[in-house]
Order: structure tokens, then C-alpha cells, then sequence
């Protein structure tokens, strides 16, 4: 074919003309290929169709059957090619989305650069794809002109989540309403996915109703971050994280956005494994991205700098910084983080060194000691500065400008103490005792020693010196041990309620539903419960004293019916009581431990074992049930109606035989109790006077009953003993090697949780304690109510009015964030690369083998073929040799072994060339020159060799 240009209508138009061989070409094909059709006039039309088709140059789209590219592909770019060049250029892209191929508008629309898009079509095209999740083309249009910001207004953001896909968590979770929703929903929705700890921006009124069209955000990437987890499409969302200004939180944010959909899904009742195997993959990659970031965070930047990093407060996340964060979205990997772990050390020594040996902290718990102690140098916040302000201090100029933000910001000056004096000092000794007794570490020795005290006074006046017992004439005695033990638990109530105070939640009910959900927290307020009551029947036992303690002989008397077995009052309900709660407060020490690398795991995996338990019991149930019944019915007959001896000898015994303990002579006696109350009545003539087991085997109901029950026995034994007890064993080995494998992440994370909790802990230990509550209490009522002042109210008015370094702190963080998110980008693309190098190379490694053995063979058969050359070579010397005689065998060179690349130094005299060619015949001369032409092959053969081998 042969193409011409014309001009028509105002453009030049190529056009194909196809030649008359080419025309016999296309019509022999045709016929061979549509050979069904036999009418001739069907061949010519097919022919004019193709020469038509031919002409066009620009429209022809070739595509090759067993080409990389997809069908699809051929055809969008046809179809695409096939709309004129000024018209539809939205439908050309609309057309490109939808099928997926970015590359085709790529190279077709944006590569030619001959048409300028508008905004608006740019908005419209970027709201398409991002309905359709089309990343490729997010990212094409965003390279090519599309502004994010100026695209996400409140109303097209609004518009997204109102044609939410139908299969997708957000759309069952934001169209409970029949109404549409608004961001005011997706606000609320995002204070319920992070459990009520922040407060988002989006539940302000103006985003309720009548949202102008030029109300934008500063943050779009990550609401359309947010927006993307929500519709579970992670790898949209992790193309605008790429862009986020705080990756490190929003990939946390994503994490638990994830996770929470894992969580409605369940509830839901959705049995969708697939669904939930993606959901739980795309949290642990953002956790991955996250911890990823960190890391390189850590390595790049000196310890001040990512401290700075986890605690600057994020003005997106409701002013939440990463450490809080992480906190409250429990993620696992990231509190596991060198980093987060290193501040948690930081925050558990409080202003003390870190280097400081544990021992030297315990011996030094008693004054003046902890003044001897290494300290931090203490930075200048703004709470310290408004205070001075308040108190009518002096504070310089230089001072003011260099105050901390937060007190949270004074671990970071541990490794800046070069810093000048105006911005950081050294602690005082008032300070020392301060900061010493008000560290997470100091507060743990003082109350692990203060409980461990009450729990030995609290068994010792059970076990051996019972007040309740002995009682004087003037009344009730208690001793100084009970008084402790009084104090102690009372005041365990304030510091519980200082706890719930705290929560991370807003909502007071979210926080006491959030402190009960603990474990320990529900066995302290079920102990305390329990000692209330038992410590209120032990003040209302009563008690009646001898004529000999009125007359003074005695001084003691006992409590009334304190001895009657018969009666259970007050004396015996209280000792109930007490015993039951002591074992509570034996539970509650074991959460101590879990600070304890070693312990801590142990602590752990003894729950999830005893979650096992509880649910092996439910099966365990049905056997011991079946069992007990059966037996029972088999062995009682004619049983009279005593629930209470029923159901305890119908578990009791069938549970007892769990662990081996069998008792056939109980079973023969229980034989013969239910049997013997119906011998009196049994019609025998030869019925033995004594009713016992040998006996009853004779009778045709004790024979079966026996017989039959103890059968089941066997039975029962086989089931439980072998099949359940093994079971049993099998899932706790189970849960060992899980917890096992993840010990240290489980490690850190109960270590986070003790440190957290006693730096809220009061610094004074229980029952101490009781003074400190009193005294803040004091403190607010008299500031309060007498003299009339709000003297918090007034401290952080004074500490907003002061300026701010958070912002100027939070944009230094991001740029720090910015950098190690592309350096983390670029290490995975290596990776991945790497990845697929070795993948390919895996996937040819059988077709590489192969052609390694073939190449071995070859060499083989070449060094044979040498070997076979070096010998002919040394057969021709020899001939040689023998052909010339003496005279000139000084003047003949010696002949060396051919394959030695070094050449032997020959001297030859002027004589030599003349003699030789003299005394060789014609016949010996043609076989020396065959013999030098094979030493030259032979060398280029050795040669290509050597090369062969050092290139493999």
C-alpha cells in the first residue's frame, strides 16, 4: 500500500492506495480464510472492504494473537483512534477509565499535548476515576494539571460519600438514615472508629447543611485517604498516603479503619472469609507502612527529632500526636517499635537517668537518698512559665521566646543537655525529691511493696489472729493489721475512679465501660464489693460476753453462735467472704509481673489458655451430663427426690473422673444404697437375708443395671480421659507456640500499658494515697468555692496566649516525615525489583540446568578432542626427531608441549633456515607445516576454551 497526503476540509487527510499485486494478495487470503463462501460477489465485497479500511492510515490498529498486549487494549486504542481529533475528548477518557488502560490516554490524549484541558473537565474526569478506583489514571491526571485541593470541596466530597458502593463497610455504616449523608456523618463515624479519643473537625455545623462551593480542605489527601479505607480500596488509599502530609498517622488511621470494617463484618454476620482475609491484609500493610516510616525515621535522626516526630500534636487527628495514636489504636508492631519503646523508657524513668540501676532506685526509696541520684536537665515549658508569671517572678525576654510547648516535650533534652541555661537547668533539690517519688518506676516499687504488705497482713488475719472472734466489753477490737487492710481497700476506690477520669474517650460512659472491660479493673471492683460486704457483717456480728468478763476475770468472750455448726450467720458469711476476696486480690498481684520479659508472656498466654478452657468445658459438659444421668438412673432406681444430693453426686463424681479418680468401691456401694431400698420388697423365695452386691447380681434388674452402668464407665473413660484430655493438650500446645512467636511484640505491649497506667497513678501508694486525694480535693474546693477563682481556667488562658511553637514544630516534623516516606518508596521499589529478578530467575532455573548440562557435554567432548591433539602433536615431534639426523640436531629447535602459552626461546644460527630446508624431504616438510597448522588450531580451540569457562 502507498500513502498520499490531501487536503479536505481544511486538514491534510492521508489516504492508502493499494496496488493491483496487493489486491491478489488480500483476495487469495480472503479465499483461503472465508473459503465458505462460494459466491465470488462475497470475496469482491470483503475485498472492497479491506481496500476501504486500507486507506485510512491513522485508524489502523495492528494486533498481534500472540502478542503482551491484551485484546482490550488493541481495541480501546481503535475505537479511540476512531473519534475525531476535536470532538469527545471527555468520552475518549471516560471510555479509557472505564476499561482501565491509563496507558492508552497516556500516549493517544495527554502525550500530544494538542488540546488544553479546563478545571473543570479535569475535576469531572478526576471525580470519574475516583469512582471507579482507577489509581493509574488518578495519578495521570494529577500529573497532568488536576489539583487535588481544588477538586475536594465539601460538595464533591459530600457527593462521594453519597454514591458509596453498595457492597463497601461505609455504605451499611453511613446510610442508616433516610436522608443523604453529609460530612457530618462522616465525622461521627470517625469519632466511633476511634472510640470516641477525638474530636473530628468534619462534626462542625457548617458541614452539616448549605456547604458553599469554595469551602476546601488543607488536608486532602488524607480525608481522600480516609475516604479510600472506607470503601476498602487500599491501593487508592495508599496513593493518596503517598501525598499525606502526616503518613506515619494516616497510615495508623487506616490500620484501625480496617480493622474496624474486620470487626462490623463479623458483626454483621456476613460469613465472607475473603472479605475478612483482605480487610486483615490491608491493616497489617499500613501497620507495615507505619513501622516501615519509623524505622527509617529512627535511623536517619538523632533521638530529639523523631521524639519530636511521636509527640508533636497533629492538628488533622484532633491534636492527637502519634504516641497517642498508636495508643489508643492498640497497634501492636508500632508500640513494639524501637522507637516508641525507647520513649517509653524515657517516660517510665521520668526525669531520672536511664543508665541508673534498678537496685540503686530500690535502696534509694527512702529520703535524702534520691538526692545522690542523676537527673535530666529540665526544659522551660509554658506551664513553668505561667506559673513563674502568676507567683509575680521575673522572666527574661530570652526565656520567653525559648519555652517548651509541653511538658511531654522534656524526655527529648536527656540527649541536648549542651543546651544554653536559658531554655534548660538543672533540678533543685526540692525538684530531685519531686520528680524522683512522681517517676512510673518509683510509683511501681512503692506500690508493688505497699500491696505485697497488705496481702500478708490480709492472710494473717485470717489464718491466725481473727479479731472477729475475740470481742471485748467495750465492743468490737480491731488490730492495727485489720486496720490496714481496711484503709488499703478503701483507698483503692479513689485511685479507680482517677482511672476512669483519665480514659482516652470524651463520653464519661465510654470511659467506665472501657475501664470494666479490663480484667484487673473488674476483679478490683468485684474485691472491693466483697470486702464492703464482708467487713459490714463482720460490724453487725453479734456477740454476748460471760458473767466472768463483767466481773473482770476474763477479758475476752465470744461471738454469739460463733461455734454452732448449725447455724450460719454473720461470723461464717463474713470469713466466706474474706477468704474469697483475698484470692481475688492473689489475681490481681499477678499483673504486676507483666513488666517482667520473662513473666509477662507467661501472664499472657495463661489468659488465652484459660479462654481455651472455658470453651473445652462446654464439650467437656455434654459427656460429663450424658454420663452422670445415665449412671445415676442405672445405679439409684428408686431414688427419692433430693436436688441437691442429685446434681452433687451427678457432677461431682463424673467430673472427679476425669482426673482418674474411679472408686469402684463406690461404685459398688452406690450399687447397693439405690438397689437394697426395694429388697424388703422383692418377691424371692430364696432371697438372702444380707442385701449386698454379690447378691444383687443374682437379681435380674441389679445384674443389667451393673452391667450396663458399668459399661457406660468405659465408655466415659475412653471418651474423656483419651480423646478429650488430649485435645485439650493439643490446643494449649497450640496456644503456646502462637504466643511464643510473638512474645516480644506481647512483651511491649502489656509494658506499654503498666507504664501508662502508673504515670497516671497518684505518686503517693495505696493507702497513702488517701492523704494525696484529700489534699487536691482540699485544694480545688477552697480555690473554687472560697476564693472564687478557677486557677486552671486561668493557667491554660495564660499558657494559649503565650506563642506557639506546635505549628512551626509540626511543619519541621512533616518535612522529616516527607523525607524517609521517599526514601522508604524507594527502598521498596528496589526490593520489589529484586524480588522479580529472583522470581524469574527461580521460574528459569529447570530451562538454566538443562543448558548447563548440554554446554558440560560440550566441554567434555572438547578436552577429549585435545587430549586426542596433544598426541598426534607429540607423535609428529617424535617422527620429526628421528627424520634429522645428527648434524643438525643442535641447530633444531626443541619442540615443547603446544598447549604452553609461553613460546620457547630459540637461537638460531645463520646456517640453520638453509640446513633444515637441505636435509627435509619434500614429504617431511608438508607434514611440518600440517603439524604447525593444528598447533595454531589447537591454541585458538584452547583459547576460546579458557574464555568460555572464565565468562561462566
Amino acid at each position: 500500500t502507498t500513502f498520499k497526503e490531501d487536503f479536505v476540509d481544511g486538514e491534510f487527510v492521508v489516504r492508502g492506495i493499494v496496488n493491483e499485486e496487493g489486491k491478489r494478495d488480500i483476495q487469495d487470503m480472503l479465499e483461503a480464510c472465508f473459503s465458505k463462501f462460494n459466491e465470488s460477489s462475497q470475496i469482491e465485497k470483503l475485498l472492497k472492504n479491506v481496500v476501504e479500511i486500507a486507506s485510512f492510515k491513522k485508524q489502523i490498529t495492528v494486533y498481534k494473537i500472540d502478542g503482551a498486549e491484551p485484546l482490550d487494549f488493541a481495541i480501546l486504542s481503535s475505537l479511540m483512534k476512531s473519534i475525531g481529533e476535536s470532538a469527545a475528548r471527555m468520552r475518549q477518557l471516560k471510555l479509557a477509565i472505564t476499561w482501565g488502560h491509563e496507558k492508552v490516554a497516556k500516549e493517544l490524549i495527554f502525550e500530544k499535548k494538542d488540546y488544553k484541558f479546563r478545571p473543570d473537565e479535569l475535576n469531572s474526569l478526576l471525580m470519574f476515576s475516583i469512582i471507579n478506583r482507577r489509581v493509574g489514571f488518578i495519578r495521570l491526571l494529577l500529573d497532568y494539571g488536576a489539583d487535588l485541593k481544588n477538586f475536594l470541596t465539601a460538595p464533591n466530597l459530600t457527593k462521594l460519600y453519597n454514591i458509596l458502593p453498595k457492597n463497601s463497610g461505609a455504605f451499611k455504616l453511613l446510610t442508616r438514615f433516610d436522608r443523604a449523608v453529609s460530612l457530618r456523618d462522616v465525622g461521627e463515624l470517625m469519632e466511633r472508629i476511634m472510640e470516641g479519643t477525638f474530636h473530628s473537625f468534619l462534626t462542625q455545623e457548617k458541614y452539616n447543611q448549605d456547604m458553599r462551593e469554595d469551602d476546601r480542605f488543607d488536608n486532602p489527601y488524607d480525608l481522600m485517604m480516609v475516604y479510600s479505607a472506607l470503601i476498602d480500596a487500599p491501593d487508592m488509599a495508599k496513593f493518596f498516603w503517598e501525598n499525606s502530609r502526616t503518613p506515619i498517622a494516616t497510615s495508623l488511621i487506616a490500620h484501625k479503619i480496617f480493622l474496624f470494617l474486620d470487626k462490623m463484618e463479623s458483626k454483621w454476620a456476613r460469613v465472607d472469609e475473603e472479605m475478612t482475609e483482605k480487610l486483615e491484609t490491608s491493616a497489617r500493610e499500613f501497620e507495615k507502612l507505619a513501622c516501615g516510616l519509623m524505622t527509617i525515621c529512627y535511623h536517619n535522626y538523632d533521638k530529639p527529632d523523631w521524639i519530636q516526630i511521636l509527640i508533636v500534636p497533629l492538628k488533622e487527628w484532633g491534636g492527637l500526636n502519634l504516641f497517642d495514636l498508636a495508643t489508643i489504636i492498640e497497634a501492636k508492631n508500632f508500640i513494639a517499635h524501637a522507637a516508641y519503646q525507647s520513649y517509653l523508657t524515657d517516660l517510665w524513668m521520668g526525669q531520672l537517668k536511664p543508665t541508673i540501676h534498678a537496685g540503686r532506685l530500690f535502696v534509694s526509696l527512702i529520703p535524702p537518698l534520691p538526692i545522690f541520684l542523676s537527673y535530666n536537665k529540665l526544659p522551660m515549658t509554658k506551664k513553668d512559665l505561667a506559673r513563674k508569671i502568676l507567683r509575680g517572678q521575673e522572666i527574661t525576654t530570652r526565656a520567653r521566646k525559648r519555652v517548651h510547648d509541653d511538658v511531654e516535650f522534656a524526655p527529648t533534652m536527656q540527649s541536648n543537655d549542651k543546651d544554653d541555661g536559658d531554655s534548660v537547668r538543672n533540678p533543685d533539690l526540692k525538684e530531685k525529691l519531686y520528680y524522683f517519688y512522681t517517676s512510673p518506676v518509683i510509683k511501681f516499687y512503692l506500690n508493688s511493696l505497699t500491696y505485697l504488705t497488705f496481702l500478708l497482713l490480709y492472710g494473717y488475719g485470717l489464718l491466725v489472729n481473727d479479731s472477729s472472734l475475740v470481742i471485748d466489753k467495750h465492743g468490737s477490737r480491731l488490730e492495727w493489721q485489720d486496720l490496714y487492710t481496711i484503709v488499703f481497700v478503701l483507698s483503692t476506690v479513689p485511685v479507680e475512679i482517677n482511672q476512669i477520669r483519665n480514659g482516652r474517650t470524651k463520653s464519661n460512659i465510654k470511659k467506665i465501660i472501657d475501664h470494666f472491660t479490663d480484667t484487673y479493673n473488674l476483679m478490683d471492683f468485684v474485691a472491693v464489693c466483697m470486702f464492703m460486704v464482708a467487713f459490714g457483717l463482720k460490724a453487725s456480728t453479734p456477740y454476748s460476753c460471760s458473767q466472768a468478763l463483767v466481773d473482770g476475770a476474763e477479758n475476752t468472750c465470744r461471738v454469739g453462735n460463733s461455734m454452732n455448726l448449725n447455724h450460719f450467720g454473720n461470723y461464717h458469711a463474713n470469713r466466706l467472704l474474706s477468704a474469697m476476696c483475698f484470692s481475688f486480690y492473689c489475681f490481681r498481684f499477678v499483673q504486676l509481673f507483666e513488666i517482667n520479659d520473662q513473666i509477662g508472656p507467661k501472664v499472657f498466654m495463661l489468659k488465652k489458655m484459660s479462654i481455651d478452657l472455658f470453651f473445652f468445658l462446654f464439650l467437656l459438659m455434654v459427656f460429663t451430663i450424658s454420663y452422670g444421668v445415665a449412671s445415676q438412673a442405672l445405679l439409684y432406681p428408686f431414688r427419692e427426690s433430693n436436688v441437691a444430693t442429685v446434681a452433687f453426686e451427678l457432677l461431682g463424681r463424673s467430673y472427679l473422673n476425669v482426673f482418674g479418680e474411679i472408686d469402684l468401691e463406690g461404685f459398688d456401694s452406690h450399687m447397693e444404697t439405690g438397689h437394697c431400698r426395694a429388697w424388703n420388697t422383692t418377691d424371692l423365695d430364696d432371697r438372702p437375708a444380707e442385701c449386698d452386691k454379690e447378691n444383687l447380681l443374682h437379681t435380674k434388674v441389679g445384674r443389667v443395671n451393673y452391667y450396663v452402668a458399668f459399661a457406660l464407665l468405659c465408655i466415659y473413660l475412653l471418651f474423656v480421659n483419651i480423646m478429650l484430655i488430649n485435645l485439650l493438650i493439643a490446643i494449649f500446645s497450640n496456644t503456646y507456640e502462637n504466643v511464643e512467636t510473638q512474645s516480644g511484640i506481647i512483651y511491649k505491649t502489656q509494658r506499654a500499658e503498666m507504664i501508662l497506667e502508673f504515670r497516671e497513678r497518684p505518686p503517693l501508694p495505696n493507702p497513702v494515697s488517701l492523704l494525696y486525694f484529700f489534699f487536691k480535693t482540699s485544694k480545688f474546693v477552697y480555690r473554687r468555692y472560697i476564693k472564687k477563682i478557677n486557677y486552671e481556667k486561668d493557667l491554660q488562658k495564660m499558657i494559649s496566649s503565650m506563642p506557639n511553637r506546635h505549628s512551626s514544630m509540626a511543619y519541621r516534623s512533616s518535612l522529616m516525615e516527607a523525607e524517609c516516606r521517599a526514601q522508604f518508596i524507594r527502598q521498596n521499589k528496589t526490593e520489589s525489583g529484586e524480588r522479580m529478578i529472583a522470581h524469574t530467575m527461580n521460574s528459569d532455573s529447570t530451562e538454566f540446568e538443562s543448558h548447563y548440562h548440554d554446554l558440560s557435554a560440550k566441554i567434555v567432548r572438547l578436552e577429549n578432542q585435545i587430549t586426542s591433539a596433544n598426541e598426534s602433536i607429540a607423535k609428529i615431534a617424535d617422527l620429526l626427531t628421528q627424520r634429522v639426523k645428527g648434524k643438525i640436531k643442535a641447530d633444531l629447535p626443541e619442540l615443547k608441549d603446544p598447549l604452553k602459552k609461553s613460546k620457547p626461546e630459540v637461537k638460531w644460527t645463520a646456517r640453520t633456515p638453509k640446513a633444515i630446508l637441505a636435509h627435509l624431504k619434500p614429504q617431511s616438510l608438508q607434514q611440518l607445516e600440517q603439524n604447525q597448522s593444528q598447533e595454531v588450531s589447537h591454541e585458538t580451540i584452547m583459547h576460546g576454551n579458557s574464555m568460555h569457562s572464565s565468562s561462566g
